[in-house]
């Protein structure tokens, strides 16, 4: 018998499984300037790589919907509107123009403000939405990369254990039947 840990369970039952030990990877930026005549192939690089996230969250919802029905997958919708919220992707591109910079950087000069923002609400439910902004955000950095990595790209399913984790990345082991229990140190009842 391995290692016996007990928390507060968000539904019941119990699972025995591989523990898969998740670390969220924590991107960190140079403020990278490019030239004026940079800024139209940064801002095209940035629009390929929103498109390319909708993308995949749109595949993701379908999947979550079809495993586990419409209100599973609502949470990825939610996100797949961030994607459609001009003042978010507008802002992103502000800081590109004005400051002249690479994507990466202005992404999370945005992501500062809407966390700072969701953080200061007394609502721990408006709170939780700084973690989708998060997430969205981080998954268009992934997506100025050339190549995604891909968590768990075994066939045996895992109990997932971590701090925290992105919805997205929940949603999608859940929608490939990758995941039999989930560990996290943080969260709360209103968590994702």
């Amino acid at each position: 018998m391995g290692t016996v840990i007990k928390g507060n369970p968000v539904s019941s039952g119990i699972e025995m499984g591989k523990a898969f030990l998740f670390h969220s990877p924590k991107n960190y930026f140079l403020k990278e300037h490019i030239d004026q005549n940079q800024v139209k192939m940064e801002e095209d690089r940035f629009q390929n790589a929103v498109r390319k996230s909708k993308s995949q969250l749109k595949k993701i919802s379908s999947d979550l919907e079809k495993k586990l029905g419409k209100e599973a997958a609502l949470i990825i919708e939610a996100q797949y509107m961030l994607l459609d919220d001009r003042s978010l992707i507008d802002s992103i591109g502000q800081v590109i123009r004005q400051e002249l910079v690479k994507t990466e950087w202005a992404i999370k000069e945005i992501e500062k403000k809407y966390v700072q923002l969701f953080s200061s609400i007394p609502d721990l439910a408006f709170q939780e939405k700084r973690n989708d902004i998060s997430d969205i955000l981080n998954r268009i950095i992934t997506n100025l990369k050339s190549s995604r990595n891909q968590l768990g790209t075994e066939e045996e399913t895992l109990i997932l254990i971590a701090n925290d984790i992105p919805p997205s990345i929940i949603a999608t082991l859940i929608s490939q039947k990758k995941i039999l229990g989930l560990v996290l140190n943080n969260g709360c009842d209103t968590s994702h």
